[in-house]
């Protein structure tokens, strides 16, 4: 389990939680734009993905 909290890097409470929207524990959660954005870059092909992360790293 606590492997589990470090990959998210969330507090053990946070997951025990009955309404998750209640207190935030998990600085490091996703905004809907950004989920947008991986959920496109997940649809590119090899070439395009090769391009997000070139502009990426020289950011």
């Amino acid at each position: 389990m606590y492997r589990l909290f470090n990959a998210l890097k969330c507090d053990a409470n946070y997951l025990h939680q009955d309404e998750l929207n209640a207190v935030d524990y998990c600085p490091e959660r996703l905004r809907y734009e950004e989920m947008k954005h991986i959920g496109k870059y997940r649809l590119l092909d090899k070439y395009g993905k090769d391009m997000v992360d070139t502009v990426l790293i020289r950011s």
